[in-house]
């Protein structure tokens, strides 16, 4: 299987996208590096060739508009990504610090079976340890790893993982790790953990580049989440403080400004991801913009955010009949958005709206009569569709 597999890969590294550009460090490239990468560690692994020094210097000889050479290119963005089964129960077991059920987390080509796994959660600090086995789809090659794996938050991992350690040892290992950290002795548990894996260590940084951005938003979240209630906390007890300056036309200090700017951002996303659509909220979010002159932050971001709510409130309007004052209210809120300048990409919606125009015309869908299908003509004008009649 893994020379069939070296085989398959050598056979990928000639793709043709990979070959069609001008920079040897572009991302089509790098992918058919990494199947030659793949290749190699096959070869390597399987009998005892080693090419890779080799392959390095052919690569020093490619030339790069933005590297010192193919080589340095491919030193950096392709070897980091290479993968095997240590790097895959590194990857498991920080994970598992985050994860309700470790055995069901994705591991591409791989999956894992828990011998045993334990995990202790005491505040912002967990300690998850196990023995597990990992085993390759392709090449249905196996292996088990011991692993204890410390998290004592924001972005600080500290885990070791072994192949070689025995059973006997592990369950040594394990009594001792979970008493000190059950006894808040954090410091022993990393002392135990160095003596049973003598400094095979690993941090948050060795995870696969998805899990590693799913754990850091779990960080940055909770952390963002203190700062909003810090900062809205600010922005109410200061509000009449701000607003008296302003008529008093003393200059507003920067970082209060700054602070108005985060709240009246985050309340606009939150506005059309979550809220009923009100006209009142939305204009008091608009008097605030115009009020203390700030910024759309994420501009891209809100956009999306308003183009797929008008969406979702379109398709609720046809299927679910909602009364002709709701369609109206909906038109208010789209003028009231363009009136500050966000343009909003409509084009799903113009689509909806007009197939059901469509299908209305032809009487293959009803919509209903006076007061409705006028204000839904309305709607259309404002979303820039023109129906023949």
């Amino acid at each position: 299987f893994r020379l069939m597999e070296m085989q398959r890969q050598m056979m990928q590294m000639f793709t043709s996208c990979g070959w069609f550009f001008d920079e040897i460090s572009d991302i089509e490239t790098n992918q058919i590096l990494q199947y030659a990468n793949r290749a190699i560690y096959y070869a390597k692994q399987v009998i005892n060739i080693d090419l890779h020094d080799e392959f390095i210097k052919k690569l020093s000889q490619a030339p790069s508009n933005v590297y010192e050479d193919g080589a340095v290119s491919y030193i950096k963005n392709v070897v980091p990504s290479a993968v095997d089964l240590e790097r895959v129960a590194m990857h498991y077991a920080a994970a598992a610090l985050f994860e309700e059920n470790p055995e069901r987390l994705p591991l591409f080509n791989y999956e894992a079976k828990n011998q045993y796994f334990k995990k202790l959660i005491a505040g912002t600090q967990r300690f998850a340890i196990g023995r597990t086995n990992f085993k390759s789809k392709v090449t249905q090659s196996e292996r088990q790893f011991s692993f204890a794996v410390l998290y004592l938050g924001q972005q600080n991992i500290i885990g070791n993982v072994s192949p070689e350690m025995e059973e006997i040892e592990f369950l040594g290992m394990q009594d001792r790790t979970l008493a000190s950290f059950e006894g808040t002795d954090l410091g022993e548990v990393i002392n135990i953990m160095q003596q049973y894996f003598k400094g095979k260590a690993f941090s948050i940084w060795h995870l696969f580049r998805d899990e590693k951005r799913k754990i850091l938003k779990q960080i940055t979240d909770s952390s963002l989440e203190k700062a909003k209630l810090s900062f809205r906390s600010i922005y109410n007890e200061n509000y009449q403080l701000m607003l008296g300056m302003r008529k008093s036309e003393i200059p507003i200090p920067a970082s209060y400004k700054s602070m108005v700017q985060y709240v009246i951002n985050d309340d606009l996303q939150r506005f059309f991801k979550y809220k009923d659509l009100l006209v009142n909220e939305l204009e008091r979010l608009i008097h605030e913009i115009k009020l203390w002159e700030i910024s759309i932050i994420d501009k891209r971001s809100l956009q999306f955010t308003i183009s797929e709510r008008i969406f979702k409130e379109i398709y609720q309007i046809i299927h679910q009949h909602l009364p002709h004052d709701y369609i109206e209210r909906l038109g208010k809120i789209i003028e009231k958005i363009n009136s500050i300048g966000i343009e909003i990409d409509f084009w799903k919606s113009q689509n909806l709206y007009y197939s059901s125009m469509q299908q209305h015309l032809k009487g293959e869908q009803r919509l209903d009569n006076g007061d409705w299908l006028i204000a839904y003509k309305k709607l259309g004008a404002i979303l820039k569709v023109k129906i023949e009649l």
